[in-house]
């Protein structure tokens, strides 16, 4: 209770900074498109019950549709297929979800080289620089892609070979999804950040572990972190 209360006071006086790292939702944020056979995901859509009129004098509110990897999400293990008998969203322990956070900033590179895919050796200057990564902490990796968010067409930024979206390394996600200390991956939603197979990486929060996904997502566990596929994409 004393940490507790240290940080509820470091907070109201503004000694700790809170940082929104979502992005709104609306009938313009972008969706991943997947090819043929596969199903895709509806828009998000905003509909009206009442607003201070007949339908409710006293009150305004609204019900919304939309499919659960739109916009900033959360992606719990059982969302892909490595990790089909795992938590779901509400299994998750909140314990999982917090933590410290390393943030890496590639946003130069990516715009510069749109495929540009995160490696070790990147993590690991990090490491020279700013010292070790704690134990259980999170990868906050930033592309610059969230200024899209809201332009489908830059979002996808396709051609004839398929998206170009920035992402990680096939090293790197099988590093991160077996060996590294972290417990989960943040990164700004994206097409499919890939790696040189293109195969779709995760992109929001993620972790691994008994309780894992890949978006900011879920946790690592050394008993059952999973392959290079357990890095996949999370919308």
């Amino acid at each position: 209770m004393a940490a507790l209360t240290v940080l509820v006071d470091a907070l109201a006086s503004g000694e700790v900074e809170i940082v929104d790292l979502t992005q709104p939702l609306s009938d313009q944020t972008s969706l991943l498109k997947l090819p043929e056979p596969f199903t895709n995901t509806p828009g998000f859509k905003l509909h009206e019950l009442s607003n201070y009129d007949d339908r409710g004098p006293a009150w305004y509110w609204n019900s919304f549709e939309g499919g659960e990897h739109i916009g900033t999400h959360f992606d719990a293990p059982i969302h892909w297929v490595t990790g089909k008998d795992g938590d779901d969203v509400a299994q998750v322990p909140p314990r999982r979800l917090v933590g410290p956070a390393v943030v890496i900033d590639r946003s130069a590179a990516a715009s510069d080289d749109p495929d540009y895919l995160l490696t070790i050796e990147d993590i690991r200057a990090f490491e020279a620089e700013h010292g070790a990564i704690p134990a259980d902490s999170w990868l906050l990796y930033r592309t610059g892609w969230d200024a899209r968010a809201e332009d489908q067409d830059a979002f996808l930024n396709a051609n004839e070979t398929g998206p170009h979206t920035p992402g990680f390394s096939i090293e790197c996600a099988q590093w991160l999804a077996e060996e590294s200390p972290f417990i989960g991956v943040g990164v700004a939603p994206t097409p499919a950040p890939r790696t040189p197979s293109t195969r779709p990486s995760r992109a929001t929060a993620s972790c691994w572990g008994p309780a894992s996904t890949g978006s900011p997502s879920s946790p690592i566990s050394p008993s059952s972190r999973r392959s290079a596929r357990s890095s996949r994409r999370r919308r």
